[in-house]
């Protein structure tokens, strides 16, 4: 009874000791979030300049001299502003045990710090776009917050049981899909993003969450690498080397025209991260490396699956787009003119006269969000002109595509044989103004891929002129 006794003592005492620490975590994260709050009220910009509701920020600190000076130097301000961020989120990171409050916690900070370089050097779209921007933030920080707290989510999702897995992963995984399927900055509804630029799977998600990919597989690396530390001193020198090098080669496979000094940079960084990743406290240290970096591995999996699968689909949208539903419209509509001399000036024209039964429409993510309505249609964009005519369609992140049909000597028109035939970009004479390929992020080349014609340039120069 008496060791009953002083097991139920200690255990008191452990608890009172733990609250404090959580006591600190919680006061630390609605701070957090209040700051966060702050910098966007004080910051953020108003619609047309001008705050005409309670919760339109009203740029207060930017009109400060101090904070507003800043603007010259916006690594410094943003720098300055953040710091609190930072001091928070490791009291809430060091004071709970909760990976749901850290990722959130996180996610605020990585918020705040973006809201910091928007209101620096570029609140002008701040304004234009108002609480649609700040959305695109809040979504922006909390997919790469998510991405580097999802070793401590993976370790809380691996207590869960199958079926609770399941229904804590498939949601979010097919929310993340959907999103990178559904997101175009070409259509004038913008389905499924809050911007006119699909700035959250862009930056968020392509960029952000691949890039914490590839450090946590490095990371996943290194520590392998550490668990052979005094047996096999060649092992851990090799783990060690290519955990640190395995992020800056994973971001440079996906952006080859990186700058070699920010390569340089993120393998520091790594570094820096396996350094960190790899103190212990108490146990056997091989054996909590090697559970470390499975969690690693595992979370790095857990965020790849969806990237993956997200943009391997809206490639395939695009590619059926382009060389079926789009291939199939133009067979229709070369048909017609074979028969009737000229174009429709209506695409409805094909199925009221049996050329087609029924108009295809681009495909931009899962039918079904169109079918009950969540999100409007979208159409081929057509202009019939007589002896020509014009077939568009809007494709995922910035694509939009147009369509010219083969040119015939005799046709007439506007253009003079040569000039008309140099517009297009293939034998048949077929001109089409995008890629065979989605065009790739942070000025990669993907192999392959036709780039815009370069007269697509010169025209809107010339019309960004007039």
């Amino acid at each position: 009874m008496a060791r009953d006794g002083d097991g139920n003592q200690a255990a008191k005492r452990d608890a009172r000791k733990a609250v404090l620490p959580a006591a600190i975590g919680w006061i630390a994260f609605l701070a957090l979030l209040g700051w966060v709050g702050f910098l966007h009220q004080g910051l953020g910009s108003p619609p047309g300049g001008w705050a005409s509701e309670w919760w339109h920020p009203t740029q207060f600190l930017l009109l400060t001299p101090t904070v507003g000076g800043w603007s010259d130097v916006p690594l410094f301000g943003t720098t300055v502003l953040s710091l609190p961020s930072l001091l928070l989120v490791s009291l809430v990171y060091l004071g709970t045990r909760s990976a749901i409050l850290r990722t959130i916690g996180l996610a605020a900070a990585v918020s705040g710090v973006v809201f910091c370089l928007t209101a620096f050097s570029a609140s002008g779209p701040w304004e234009l776009f108002h609480w649609r921007l700040s959305v695109v933030i809040l979504l922006v920080g909390l997919a790469i917050g998510s991405a580097i707290m999802s070793p401590a989510l993976a370790e809380a999702w691996l207590r869960r049981g199958p079926l609770a897995k399941l229904l804590l992963y498939v949601p979010l995984a097919f929310a993340v899909i959907a999103l990178m399927r559904n997101a175009t900055g070409t259509d004038e509804t913008l389905p499924a993003n809050f911007s006119p630029w699909p700035v959250i799977t862009v930056f968020g998600l392509e960029m952000g969450a691949y890039t914490t990919v590839g450090v946590l597989f490095g990371l996943a690396i290194g520590l392998g690498g550490l668990t052979q530390w005094g047996r096999r001193p060649l092992i851990v020198l090799v783990g060690v080397l290519v955990g640190c090098v395995f992020p800056a080669i994973w971001f440079q496979q996906r952006f080859s025209n990186t700058e070699p000094g920010a390569l340089v940079g993120m393998a520091v960084l790594a570094a820096v991260g396996l350094a960190l990743a790899s103190i212990t406290r108490h146990g056997d240290r091989s054996t909590r490396l090697a559970h470390r970096g499975a969690l690693f591995a595992l979370g790095a999996f857990l965020v790849l699956i969806p990237l993956f699968a997200g943009r391997a689909w809206a490639a395939a949208d695009y590619t059926i787009n382009k060389f079926v539903r789009a291939r199939t419209m133009s067979n229709a509509l070369a048909e017609y003119y074979a028969k009737e001399g000229e174009y429709p000036e209506r695409l409805e024209t094909l199925v009221e006269q049996s050329y087609l039964d029924v108009l295809p429409r681009p495909r931009v993510g899962f039918d079904f969000l169109y079918d009950v309505g969540m999100l409007p249609p979208l159409a081929f964009s057509y202009r019939g002109l007589g002896s020509s005519y014009v077939l568009e369609f809007n494709s995922t992140e910035w694509v939009q595509c147009a369509y010219n049909p083969p040119w015939a000597p005799g046709a007439g028109g506007e253009y003079e044989e040569e000039e008309y035939e140099d517009e297009y970009d293939d034998e048949s004479g077929e001109a089409w103004s995008c890629p065979d390929t989605r065009p790739a992020l942070w000025g990669n080349e993907e192999e392959g891929g036709d780039e815009y014609p370069e007269e697509y340039d010169e025209y809107e120069d010339e019309y960004e002129e007039e």
